[in-house]
């Protein structure tokens, strides 16, 4: 069975006789059932009827699918019966003859033995063949079943013990041995019980609406609790975003202070015209003023440098509010000019802020040229405009301008070509010309803030 080993077949089985076959076919199964019947009233019909219908192992058919009716007993010759008590003996080198009996008498063996256990596997719940070990484990577990049972019928003994006991001590009290008086008092005492059962269900059907009552009205407060709450949840959000909105205002509002003080500080005439050095040149905004003969600067850039500086001046001028009559200054980039007041015959007379390379009379003899007179009338300019930022300042030895002017000089180098190529004598002082402006630059800034509308800055709060 679960074991699955290998099986030795007793010798008693294949020699059964007739007898012994029919001693395992036939069967008292009836007779034991009808005598147990008999025996155990407490089986209900039902349970009878059903046992009288179950067939007997002798009406089964126990013969293997497609095998023959005939082969349900076999009978074995008194040859095969020899060979089956021989079993391995006799002759190895035995003819063909031999061999055929003993093929015979094999499935012969195998047929009677099928039969045999398909009988046996008929009479009860277990199949056949059954070693030796899963025997021992069948009679284990059966024996197990078989105590189980024997306390189930215990069991059902006690309890129809008691329940014949139960009825025999009810059936002993008769209602004919009660008195009247006792029956009347046991009437209007079920009367009493029936009314207070009747109350008690008035009550209980009360109690019922009650609860259904509370029930319903704890899910409207449950849901009027979810929509306050809902509610509450959504000003919450409505109040969490107000108050990141207006810390978004408050941010903004304090960066762009900030940057307002930093526009406020912010000289933007500094940054428009950005005066610096460039070795022996000085520049305005990357543009060199000057040249010298080992680093040779075109007359352009030249040109473009001196229009920056005549576009300063004429700033400075505006936002100072400082009037130079005789004086008008034309920004032009490269090509500016300014316009001197002639005063013997009134008219203007315009000196060219710019040079080039062309060829002019006046350089053979050394004269003024006309960028020469455009930048005396510059240092003119510059001593104005520092003269004015002077007399507007608390403290005029502040505004010195770090180089002295004096006529067509300045710190005692001459500003004029005369006619002559750029030397390192003009490009430097073209350099302390811009270092001036510089000066007046800052200067005059700062006086021009004063005049400026003041701004409270207010904190963020």
């Amino acid at each position: 069975m679960h074991c699955r080993s290998m099986l030795e077949i007793d010798a008693s089985l294949m020699d059964l006789s007739m007898a012994q076959r029919g001693l395992l076919v036939s069967s008292e199964t009836n007779t034991n059932d009808k005598h147990f019947n008999a025996n155990n009233p407490q089986i209900s019909s039902d349970k009878l009827k059903l046992l009288k219908e179950t067939k007997q192992p002798d009406q089964l058919r126990l013969s293997k699918p497609g095998s023959k009716v005939s082969d349900s007993y076999v009978f074995l010759t008194e040859t095969e019966y020899s060979l089956q008590k021989s079993k391995t003996g006799g002759d190895e080198s035995g003819d063909e003859e031999d061999e055929d009996d003993r093929n015979k008498t094999l499935s012969s063996r195998i047929n009677a033995l099928g039969n045999i256990f398909s009988i046996l596997s008929s009479k009860n719940n277990i199949d056949y063949p059954v070693c030796q070990g899963c025997c021992d484990f069948l009679l284990e577990k059966l024996k197990e079943e078989y105590n189980q049972e024997l306390k189930k019928r215990d069991t059902y003994f006690d309890f129809v013990k008691r329940i014949q006991e139960h009825k025999n001590s009810n059936g002993a009290v008769s209602d004919s041995s009660k008195t009247p008086d006792e029956l009347s008092s046991l009437k209007r005492e079920k009367e009493q019980l029936l009314q207070e059962l009747q109350q008690l269900e008035d009550v209980d059907e009360k109690l019922q609406k009650e609860i259904e009552q509370l029930q319903n009205e704890l899910t409207r407060k449950k849901e009027e609790d979810y929509k306050r709450l809902q509610k509450e949840n959504l000003q919450e959000l409505e109040q969490l975003t107000f108050v990141k909105d207006v810390q978004s205002l408050k941010n903004q509002r304090v960066l762009t202070l900030n940057h307002i003080d930093k526009l406020r500080k912010l000289n933007i005439y500094n940054e428009t015209f950005r005066i610096s050095h460039n070795g022996p040149f000085g520049t305005i905004n990357d543009l060199r003023l000057g040249s010298i003969p080992s680093i040779s600067v075109p007359w352009l850039e030249i040109n473009s440098a001196l229009g920056q500086v005549v576009l300063l001046l004429s700033l400075i001028g505006e936002k100072l509010s400082v009037s130079l009559s005789n004086y008008r200054l034309k920004p032009m980039g490269s090509t500016s000019s300014i316009e001197k007041l002639d005063t013997q015959t009134n008219q203007w007379i315009s000196h060219k802020a710019y040079s080039g390379n062309e060829f002019s009379l006046g350089s053979l003899f050394h004269k003024e040229s006309a960028i020469d007179k455009a930048l005396l009338c510059m240092l003119e300019i510059i001593s104005r405009l520092s003269a004015k930022v002077s007399a507007d300042s608390q403290d005029p030895a502040s505004i010195e301008l770090p180089y002295e002017i004096s006529v067509e000089k300045i710190n005692g180098l001459t500003i004029l070509l005369n006619g002559s190529a750029p030397s390192l004598e003009w490009t430097t002082a073209c350099k302390f010309l811009l270092t001036n402006v510089k000066w007046l630059l800052a200067f005059s800034t700062a006086n021009i803030d004063k005049n400026k509308p003041k701004y409270v800055k207010q904190s963020a709060k």
